[in-house]
């Protein structure tokens, strides 16, 4: 199965031996401030809302049920 959405597909699978659970993704996205507030207005609480971090990108980190992370991020500079 895929997710697609504003133009990044993220394949997932459950076939044995692919991945394990609790693994991570990082997703470059526009603007992590207008992601999160998407989020938030669908019912989904960041584990993490968004930060300034030193590496000069600003984050937020989304847990699902699996304990898969899912780590959005846009480039500050």
């Amino acid at each position: 199965m895929q997710i697609t959405r504003a133009g990044q597909t993220l394949f997932l699978t459950e076939h044995t031996g692919d991945c394990e659970v609790g693994g991570a993704a990082y997703l470059i996205v526009p603007d992590v401030d207008d992601c999160h507030r998407s989020f938030v207005a669908n019912g989904v609480t960041p584990t993490e809302p968004p930060q300034d971090t030193p590496w000069d990108t600003r984050e937020m980190l989304v847990t699902d049920p699996d304990g898969n992370r899912l780590r959005f991020a846009t480039d500050r500079s």
